[in-house]
């Protein structure tokens, strides 16, 4: 990166917010002239353990007895929720299913790597000239919506708005909102993780039995295979028709 600024090259750096933090801070100390150097943050909910990926994807090549070429957890199987995994492999076959019901997905949202729950990089404090992540609180009678997601761009610096002038309104549609009504649908903004009682736990039963055994062991057997159950049913039945089964059981 510093090879490349130093160049002459300008540069657009895309990562999280403690990666954006990092490189601000390595180019300083090396006294890398940045004026060349644009900088897009994610909002943030906190990676998951290196590990939980590893050893998924082993999982995967070990089922399909193939390398896995192509891997996804944002595949958008249905539209923009619920979000699927999606993998392709050297031997031609494909595989997907819905993230929040795989142990990857389980894994994500409740364990995260140990530096993100002491996370700086939240709020006003995120060291990027764009802050970019999933617009949660659009909905379909507003301007921009999309089926299949939407993103809220919020602009830090004069770089980010430099950036934001040069997009092609011709291939993106882009749509001025209120910030703090964008931000308030994302709280991951401003919050952080928390940790979990059984952390370490998790990562004693991650390394010792494996990541389908460690998630069950968290949620015990019952609740891991009716709750998925329940779960992926509740996300295919539309809101309106819930409401009714829900009235008709009150009723009843």
């Amino acid at each position: 990166m510093a090879e490349k600024l130093e160049s002459g090259l300008t540069v657009l750096f895309t990562g999280l917010g403690c990666d954006v933090a990092a490189l601000k801070s390595f180019l300083k100390a090396k006294g890398t002239d940045t004026s060349r150097l644009y900088t897009l943050d994610l909002i943030c909910y906190g990676s998951t353990l290196q590990e939980v990926h590893r050893q998924y994807i082993a999982n995967l090549e070990s089922k399909f007895k193939s390398r896995v070429i192509n891997f996804t957890v944002r595949y958008k199987k249905h539209g923009w929720t619920p979000p699927y995994i999606f993998a392709e492999f050297e031997n031609g076959r494909k595989f997907d299913t819905d993230f929040y019901a795989s142990d990857y997905g389980k894994a994500f949202a409740l364990y995260a790597r140990r530096p993100c729950y002491n996370c700086n990089f939240r709020g006003n404090n995120h060291q990027s000239d764009i802050t970019v992540g999933d617009f949660w609180g659009v909905n379909s009678k507003m301007d921009g919506w999309n089926k299949n997601g939407v993103s809220i761009m919020l602009v830090r610096t004069d770089k980010g708005e430099e950036l934001i002038r040069g997009i092609n309104a011709q291939e993106f549609s882009i749509h001025k909102t209120d910030a703090e009504f964008a931000v308030s649908h994302n709280g991951m903004y401003h919050k952080r993780r928390e940790k979990l009682a059984d952390y370490d736990k998790f990562c004693e039963d991650l390394k010792s039995i494996g990541l389908h055994k460690a998630i069950v062991n968290h949620y015990g057997f019952m609740k891991y295979y009716f709750g998925s159950v329940k779960s992926c049913v509740k996300r295919f039945i539309p809101g309106r028709i819930r409401r009714i089964i829900k009235a008709v059981m009150r009723v009843i």
